[in-house]
């Protein structure tokens, strides 16, 4: 058996995200802005990069603080593992 980790795909990912930030998968599109679209304050944005942390994903301060959409959230998740994103995840 392969100790190889499986990116998650955008609707695994959105649902980590909607759990988080307590909102539904529905207003979790790759454009949602976090703070414009979804409210999201610095105390739930540090939340949320702390479970990206936890999920693998080695966030650097400056990166933290660059990444304004889901959809940069995702990819920024997607290359951190260096695979390609699904056939579901195309318009990425």
């Amino acid at each position: 058996m392969s100790d190889t980790k499986v990116t998650m795909t955008f609707d695994e990912f959105k649902g980590v995200l909607a759990e988080i930030l307590m909102v539904g998968e529905d207003r979790l599109t790759p454009e949602a802005h976090f703070m414009n679209d979804l409210s999201v304050d610095s105390i739930k944005w540090l939340e949320m990069a702390l479970t990206l942390e936890k999920l693998g994903v080695a966030l650097s301060a400056e990166a933290v603080w660059n990444i304004h959409t889901v959809g940069e959230a995702y990819q920024c998740y997607v290359a951190d593992f260096g695979e390609a994103a699904g056939q579901d995840d195309a318009a990425f």
